[in-house]
């Protein structure tokens, strides 16, 4: 993850292979190179019952693998293809992300870097670091001196890891899913040269998350969890608008942001085209759904729908490595 590549000699790197798990809902993807053009080569989206993955680390608890596993069997029999490596995208509320912005230096080592991050990040957590895994990744455009890191539980990643292991698979990469949808945001939208600010939403049934960026560099993050028993069938969607204004007001009063910032909404949720339409009439902006099909670095297969693949933009992201 501390390395951002793009397309470059990621198939002998990362396995072209993404699944993202959340709370309420799976989405595996396989991608391959087919005439110079990457395609999605088979896909999957299924609805998890609650209560298989936790709802926040304050909720932590063993993971109910037993059924996991059975829903990721049958998902893979669907795309219909023999898996033996994969990168597993978890919902953000089970780590702990931190944007690290203006490092005055980056340490050349990674073992440097990481006992720099951890040194950071010491007061930020619920849990002991030394009970958690932690990684980064750097922020391309920033010179070198922004980064975001991770710290996920241990116990959470050799339970993953058991699970598969118990398939005949081997997690290559686990990242949150902002990190991975960021990746794919990248791949997606970022031109050279462009200093364009965006506010980039990652809608979940339990969580919200932001990031603001300006060009490729990254100015803010926050990720809030809703409260359980919340209905987003419910037409106002009011809560989730409320921290989306929070979250403009910090940026316009913090960071000297503009008025009128267009936002890029993804996530695995069915909502995610009514809470679109819900911000651009409440906060008065324009938005887009982040959409793999608008890529022109992927190329969009027959089979593939467009309703189903804006719910695999973090698989994907989390497949290409970047």
């Amino acid at each position: 993850m501390n390395k951002i590549d793009y397309l470059k000699d990621f198939f002998p790197k990362f396995p072209p292979v993404g699944l993202e798990l959340s709370q309420r809902w799976a989405g595996l993807v396989q991608v391959r190179r087919h005439k110079g053009m990457l395609e999605i080569a088979s896909y999957a989206i299924r609805q998890l019952t609650e209560g298989l993955i936790p709802c926040s680390l304050s909720e932590s608890g063993e993971l109910k693998m037993g059924e996991i596993r059975e829903m990721l069997s049958a998902a893979i029999r669907d795309c219909s293809h023999s898996l033996k490596r994969l990168s597993l995208v978890i919902p953000d509320n089970l780590a702990r992300i931190v944007l690290f912005n203006n490092l005055p230096k980056i340490p050349r080592s990674r073992r440097e870097l990481l006992e720099l991050i951890k040194w950071r990040m010491e007061k930020k957590f619920p849990f002991k670091l030394e009970e958690a895994v932690v990684d980064f990744q750097l922020l391309p455009g920033a010179k070198g001196k922004s980064l975001l890191a991770i710290a996920i539980p241990i116990n959470f990643i050799k339970q993953f890891e058991e699970m598969f292991s118990s398939l005949g698979i081997q997690v290559g990469l686990i990242i949150p899913s902002s990190f991975a949808l960021v990746n794919f945001y990248y791949h997606m939208l970022y031109q050279d040269g462009e200093s364009e600010d965006r506010f980039f939403i990652n809608m979940s049934d339990y969580y919200i998350s932001f990031f603001i960026f300006q060009g490729e560099k990254a100015l803010f993050f926050r990720s809030k969890n809703l409260p359980r028993g919340i209905s987003l069938k419910d037409d106002s969607f009011a809560l989730l608008i409320e921290q989306a204004r929070l979250t403009l007001l910090y940026y316009q009063d913090n960071l000297k942001g503009e008025n009128g910032l267009k936002f890029y909404l993804g996530g695995i949720n069915p909502n995610l085209f009514q809470f679109k339409a819900l911000l651009e009439k409440e906060l008065l902006l324009e938005g887009e759904i982040i959409n793999p099909s608008a890529s022109n670095r992927l190329k969009e297969v027959s089979a593939v729908y467009e309703r189903s693949m804006v719910n695999l933009s973090s698989a994907l992201g989390a497949a290409l490595g970047i």
